[in-house]
């Protein structure tokens, strides 16, 4: 259902140096520290291309620098771009918090850009400021520097039996970014690459990250005619492949006055049993919340004027009552954040629960606020199964904003995807 192309991949030359000390991770992740740690290891890192998160805005100076770079580094041999169009195959190893070594696939190429909620279905509202920093560097430099991060089914295990053997061959590059360690090949076959096409043609795909520069890149090829341009450079992974991990976004509750404060538990209480426990760590709490979870709803609270961890089990008949007067809502029943947010947090609060409402994928980090004082009650909930988020994501609803946090994340830097004809990077 979806048109998946190879495409002619730009890649950093040996005279750049080694490949680790060039990639970095997700823009809107990185910090101006990181930002300047990153460089400090080497002037032609990645980050002074796709620049970090522009959180109180941005010079615009900023985007034609990242424009003058990428085209010298290109003109001086920094960057090279692959003479055939490849799909590329990344595998990324990582330590999971069990302490077992993961691997995860996945699948680079162009995707043909189209609009949203047929057969590519994303799950989130996005924000102007976002999208409006993703355009004014798209049009600065006309080129993807990071994948988006898409999944699909293999049903029948036909991409991963490819990428089996494609793994057999020697890699085209290898890095490590922190903790986890990459390979990259080349597939240039092309007997391998009209059966990945066609494959792919049967598929809808699914954003797990990327929704802003998805309808960024979308905006972008309304406005140009370069073929390249109506292609936007994604990673696609299986969501049967064992090294995808779908962590939970936490909440925690900062800066309220105690009379909402009071509503809020008064409210958890009317919707919730609440069962106190002595676990305080989050690695112990993570734990006992996903065995809950395959029950259903699993959410603990932790408040700064209590010594102890309240598991919240619904009283199910009448959250079941409250969804039922909206039908259409009926298929998050099952999502933590959607409950808090439309059960505890909008009825209190209003549409502007957003804030005091704030979200954090780190547990501890939100348990040791909360013991500090300087968040005052935090809801620590389980990830969402990827079944239930396929489930949810196929019927049209959007999860609330930070409800998801894929594990890892893409790094940039491995390839390049050129978005103007006259730089022959497609087909």
């Amino acid at each position: 259902m979806v048109d998946f192309h190879p495409f002619r991949g730009i890649r950093y030359s040996s005279s750049a140096g080694e490949i680790s000390s060039l990639i970095c991770p997700p823009y809107d992740v990185i910090s101006d520290e990181d930002r300047e740690t990153l460089l400090s290891k080497n002037e032609y890192n990645m980050v002074r291309l796709e620049l970090s998160e522009a959180i109180s805005g941005r010079d615009p100076q900023e985007y034609a620098s990242s424009s003058l770079n990428y085209s010298s580094w290109l003109s001086h041999g920094i960057l090279f771009q692959d003479e055939n169009p490849s799909f590329y195959m990344l595998r990324q190893s990582f330590i999971s918090t069990n302490g077992i070594t993961n691997y995860r696939y996945s699948l680079i190429g162009a995707l043909r850009l189209e609009e949203l909620g047929k057969r590519i279905k994303p799950h989130e509202n996005t924000g102007i400021r976002a999208k409006n920093d993703r355009m004014e560097l798209m049009e600065s430099v006309q080129a993807n520097f990071s994948p988006l991060f898409m999944l699909f089914r293999d049903h029948e295990h036909q991409i991963k039996s490819m990428m089996a053997e494609v793994e057999l061959q020697n890699p085209i590059m290898e890095a490590t970014l922190i903790d986890e360690e990459f390979s990259v090949w080349a597939i240039e076959d092309d007997s391998l690459i009209e059966t990945i096409q066609k494959l792919m043609a049967t598929k809808n795909v699914y954003i797990a990250d990327g929704h802003h520069r998805y309808e960024t890149s979308l905006q972008y090829s309304k406005k140009h005619a370069d073929l390249s341009s109506q292609y936007v450079m994604s990673a696609l992974v299986s969501f049967d492949d064992s090294g995808l991990k779908l962590l939970p976004y936490n909440r925690f509750i900062s800066n309220l006055d105690d009379r909402s404060l009071s509503l809020i538990v008064d409210r958890v209480y009317e919707y919730f049993e609440v069962e106190r426990i002595p676990i305080t760590d989050y690695r112990s709490l993570s734990m006992l919340l996903e065995q809950k979870g395959n029950q259903g709803l699993s959410i603990a609270m932790v408040e700064s004027t209590q010594p102890f961890v309240s598991i919240l089990n619904p009283k199910l008949n009448k959250i079941e009552n409250l969804i039922s007067e909206n039908p259409q809502h009926s298929s998050m029943s099952d999502i933590e954040a959607w409950i808090l947010q439309e059960i505890i947090f909008r009825p209190v609060l209003g549409d502007n629960y957003d804030e005091y409402v704030f979200a954090n994928h780190d547990g501890q980090l939100i348990i040791k606020a909360v013991e500090n004082k300087t968040a005052q009650i935090g809801f620590l909930l389980k990830g969402i199964p990827l079944d239930v988020f396929e489930r949810v994501v196929d019927s049209g609803i959007k999860l609330p904003r930070k409800s998801t946090y894929f594990w890892p994340k893409l790094p940039s830097g491995l390839l390049i995807k050129n978005l103007s004809d006259s730089k022959e990077s497609l087909f």
